[in-house]
């Protein structure tokens, strides 16, 4: 898997210019974002897909409930196939991404035409808290990898993390602190009904 961080910013953290290297770190950094994104529940950064939602189980309202961070959207199609146009048939809530609920305006409403199980209101977009790992986030990635590849040989020590000969990582009992911080910052909360 690719990453949004580029190997020669790791090797910079790590403080080293050797190339031959890269593999091991471009792994790592897959690793790192694929594990920052278990533990808090979220892409990270997002990924263009189109999803599926039913009107009878996704729509309140005028509200189509997205379940997931949203970071930008490509395109809307209610359940009966027209096109909708953001800022005339919806707007995004919050009005700044990640938005996490479509709301059907100027007189519209989400439906479907004939059938309620087989149309289906389909959003495409790129799925996540943003296009771009920046900040925080990109931070957390780098200093994760860097961790995990600093104990990648540590096979004696069970309080670091071990990356077995097949690639699987086993991650001790505790992660450094920031890491720790930022996971908990960045957890998605699930509000049960």
């Amino acid at each position: 898997m690719s990453t949004p961080v580029n190997v020669a910013e790791l090797r910079t953290y790590l403080g080293t210019d050797n190339s031959a290297e890269d593999p091991v770190l471009q792994d790592m950094l897959s690793r790192a974002l694929n594990a920052l994104e278990a533990m808090t529940d979220r892409n990270l950064y997002a990924r263009q897909e189109v999803r599926e939602f039913h009107p009878e189980d996704d729509v309140q309202g005028p509200w189509l409930l997205l379940g997931d961070d949203l970071a930008e959207v490509v395109s809307v199609t209610n359940g009966d196939g027209t096109a909708w146009t953001q800022g005339v048939q919806y707007v995004t809530w919050p009005s700044r991404p990640p938005f996490w609920k479509l709301k059907a305006v100027g007189g519209y409403s989400w439906g479907w035409s004939t059938d309620p199980d087989l149309d289906r209101i389909q959003v495409d977009g790129y799925w996540g808290r943003t296009r771009n790992l920046e900040g925080e986030s990109r931070e957390a990635v780098i200093k994760l990898a860097a961790f995990l590849y600093r104990q990648r040989d540590n096979v004696s020590d069970a309080d670091r993390p071990i990356v077995t000969p097949e690639g699987i990582v086993l991650m001790p009992a505790r992660l450094p602190p920031e890491i720790q911080s930022f996971v908990k910052r960045r957890r998605k909360r699930r509000v049960m009904a």
